[in-house]
């Protein structure tokens, strides 16, 4: 069983209850009773399966991560922002969408920005620290 606390098994055990959590939400009638407890208890599966990843993770990588995430997560989601911001949202903004397509948009634009910062970051972490 001690394949099963692997960081590579925990982290597909990890994505595959993400997945469920927001497919049960997204399936989920608009106005469900269940909408809360389903989220609540995604949140908190989740939130547990991040623990055990990270309390296994040794001070290399963890060091690795918050730096990523603070350096590269920040400079991507602030980046991602001021693409964003006026004036050079407008060129981004179809004006035929609906305001509430346009946040899930933006939205999903300065997450995606973060991602990819700290993808960048972490590896320039690891290829310094070699």
């Amino acid at each position: 069983m001690t394949w099963l606390r692997s960081p590579p098994v925990l982290f597909v055990v990890l994505t595959l209850v993400a997945a469920a959590v927001l497919a049960g939400i997204w399936l989920l009638p608009q106005g469900s009773p269940f909408l809360l407890p389903v989220s609540l208890g995604g949140v908190v599966a989740l939130g547990w399966l991040i623990d055990r990843c990270w309390k296994r993770l040794d001070e290399a990588a963890k060091a690795a991560q918050q730096a990523a995430w603070f350096w590269g997560g920040s400079t991507g989601m602030g980046l991602a922002l001021g693409i964003l911001s006026p004036p050079h949202g407008r060129l981004f903004s179809p004006p035929e969408l609906p305001p509430d397509t346009l946040m899930f948009g933006g939205g999903l634009f300065v997450i995606a920005g973060g991602i990819v910062g700290w993808l960048i970051a972490w590896g320039a972490w690891w290829l310094r620290h070699r």
